[in-house]
């Protein structure tokens, strides 16, 4: 794929996404989406006090400036949104569960949307 195509092909998703409606997406898709949500934030919930790294998020985020723009899932507090959102992103991944599919596999679904 050249760097035009991929052009093209991020400009059509993106034209796409923009226009997106909750009451397009299909009912089916609605429902994993949400429950992949919830077993994210209950994960990010649990590495809080059970998770690797812990000590070193709750030190990045004490490093850096004060912000209240965003929450910090586990750890509580607010910080920034590029940290919320690092922090946040590792807390999920930080007690390596996946989302498991409706037949017990992983559903690799999960790690795309974190």
């Amino acid at each position: 794929m050249t760097g035009n195509q991929r052009f093209d092909l991020e400009t059509r998703w993106a034209a796409d996404l923009s226009t997106l409606s909750y009451e397009r997406i299909p009912e089916a898709t609605r429902h994993a989406l949400k429950l992949l949500l919830l077993d994210s934030l209950g994960t990010a919930l649990a590495a809080g006090t059970l998770g690797d790294g812990r000590e070193q998020l709750s030190a990045y985020l004490r490093a850096q400036s004060p912000s209240d723009d965003c929450a910090v899932l586990g750890l509580g507090g607010r910080a920034s949104v590029s940290s919320a959102a690092f922090v946040n992103g590792a807390l999920v991944h930080a007690l390596n569960f996946d989302a498991l599919g409706a037949h017990g596999g992983q559903d690799r679904k999960s790690t795309r949307l974190n």
